[in-house]
């Protein structure tokens, strides 16, 4: 073949291949036409059917100053899920886009009922994003959406900022679509959501721990300190401050900087039993007394207060999901792990297992630094040397 030939079969093939790189998405459209979902609420209404909250961000063109709100709110009742966002598209000059959704807030009462709905619906969309968030409101989706941001530019911007933080001082762990999806098809272990509620005092939401589910039912809550406990007994736990109290009554705040644990199934004489190794490594934060914990006899002194502390913290947690008789920790799956064969009748009466099942907790708490200074700053006037005036 001639040089020439095989050139222009060359060019043909890269017009070809540039030709299929450059071809848009049939389903595209232009941003300027689309209304962006940021968030969606659930509320429960009369009747059975649904309050679908539409939390948008609001269009600014180009040279127009900022509008006082930067987002809008807009709410539609109707059977399932569909039919009221279906009318929500409706009301609006422009498509109805949900690709850009941050959260999925869900009212007390419609989880309470059951998310079947709520599921089936956002799974089966083809915008449906399984990374999403998803939140619990302690009242109503309605009420959260409508608080005023004191920072932030939308509410629903203040629940993804809730979790955000969470890195820094750990009570409540994120669940996405996807994660809940997961637990809700496990035979043993109980999915939980952030419960967010409103700080009455300051008008703002905060985390009020975690709502506990049967399937796609919540039955109950964990509060901050135990859904903390939750996390740090399935390994998630990422770091926080902890107040051990001494036996004279001070107080002494520890910062976790890091948490190791391990669920250890074991099966002996025919009976199974779980064992929880939590090691925590915290360094002083702040103390009420003037105690020397920089002295390595003071120190072991606090570890073991501190050991005591952690373990009727971890206790109290496991105790109130028994009570729920809901499976928060993956205890179950763990033992299904380790003994298959064996465990097969177990986890098939798991409900009535769990309450009784024989759970040890074992705590080891390292104190590495008793912080930047050795000892407590206010000391008794008597105690500080003053200068005499010559």
């Amino acid at each position: 073949m001639k040089r020439g030939k095989k050139r222009a079969i060359c060019l043909i093939l890269v017009a070809c291949t540039m030709l299929t790189l450059l071809s848009s998405c049939l389903s595209a459209s232009e941003i300027n036409g689309l209304a962006l979902l940021m968030g969606i609420g659930v509320d429960s209404a009369e009747d059975g059917q649904y309050k679908i909250i539409g939390q948008f961000a609001n269009a600014v063109d180009f040279g127009e100053e900022n509008s006082e709100r930067s987002f809008t709110n807009m709410s539609q009742i109707g059977d399932g899920i569909q039919i009221p966002l279906r009318d929500l598209g409706n009301m609006l000059s422009r498509k109805l886009y949900t690709g850009h959704t941050q959260v999925i807030t869900i009212g007390r009462k419609v989880a309470e009922n059951g998310l079947n709905d709520v599921l089936d619906y956002f799974c089966r969309s083809s915008n449906a994003r399984y990374s999403i968030p998803l939140f619990v409101a302690e009242k109503t989706a309605d009420e959260l959406f409508e608080l005023e941001p004191k920072v932030e530019s939308m509410p629903v911007t203040v629940l993804i900022n809730l979790l955000s933080a969470q890195k820094y001082d750990t009570m409540c762990g994120q669940s996405t679509l996807a994660d809940f999806m997961n637990e809700t098809l496990s035979p043993t272990t109980a999915p939980t959501l952030p419960l967010v509620g409103i700080d009455a005092e300051n008008n703002h939401a905060i985390l009020r721990g975690s709502a506990v589910f049967k399937g796609e039912r919540m039955i109950g809550t964990l509060t901050p300190h135990q859904s903390r406990s939750r996390l740090v007994i399935i390994g998630a736990y990422k770091g926080g401050t902890h107040e051990v109290k001494t036996p004279d009554g001070s107080t002494v705040d520890l910062r976790i900087i890091l948490s190791k644990t391990r669920i250890i199934p074991k099966y002996e004489n025919g009976e199974f039993s779980i064992e929880i190794n939590a090691k925590f490594r915290c360094i002083l934060s702040a103390v009420s007394i003037d105690e020397k914990y920089y002295k390595p006899e003071k120190r072991k002194q606090l570890e073991k207060y501190a050991d005591a502390s952690f373990a009727r913290e971890l206790q109290n947690a496991i105790d109130v999901s028994r009570g729920l008789n809901s499976d928060v920790f993956g205890f179950g799956e763990a033992i299904y792990k380790k003994y298959p064969k064996e465990s097969k009748e177990l986890l098939a009466d798991w409900d009535s297992v769990y309450p009784n099942l024989n759970i040890i907790i074992n705590v080891e708490t390292i104190l590495d630094s008793s912080g930047a200074i050795s000892e407590n700053i206010s000391k008794p006037a008597k105690d500080i040397p003053v200068e005499k005036a010559e």
